[in-house]
């Protein structure tokens, strides 16, 4: 999947700017080394709230970890939360729970271990589903331009 076709400069200068070269190029990158040992899962998480939407467009860092635990705080009254962010909570919890207890992830759909020749994620958004060649073309340019100025092994 190439550049986010639909994306506003602003978004497109965003993402290149933070996520691709500090979040999502590098973890893309850490997975392709760990995939030559153990195996290594890799996600992507996009869903964003019902309760922030139409508002915010794009999750956050880390937005992530209230549904992994299923866990909306103590300032998220249980009124705000649908019933879709509860079945993504679930999902979530059931995914990483079993990961936890048997060190492999299972989700449905099956979440692959990533294989940098088959490029293939989780993506958790409005569906969970497999992506292969997630923006792979944004990527690749991150990790070109960002990886020669951490002096790292390539």
């Amino acid at each position: 999947m190439g550049p986010q076709r639909d994306a506003s400069p602003q978004e497109t200068a965003r993402r290149i700017a933070y996520g691709d070269r500090i979040m999502v190029g590098p973890a893309r990158w850490i997975a392709a080394k760990a995939a030559g040992g153990k195996p290594t899962w890799l996600y992507h998480f996009s869903y964003v709230g019902t309760r922030f939407r139409p508002a915010v467009t794009r999750a956050a860092h880390a937005a992530e970890i209230q549904y992994v635990f299923e866990y909306w705080g103590r300032r998220t009254p249980m009124s705000v939360v649908s019933d879709q962010d509860r079945a993504m909570a679930r999902a979530m919890n059931a995914c990483w729970a079993a990961f936890a207890r048997t060190g492999t992830p299972m989700c449905e759909p099956a979440w692959p271990a990533y294989d940098p020749a088959r490029d293939e994620l989780l993506e958790f958004g409005d569906q969970i589903t497999v992506r292969q060649g997630f923006r792979d073309a944004d990527l690749d340019r991150a990790e070109a331009e960002v990886l020669p100025t951490l002096a790292l092994e390539r």
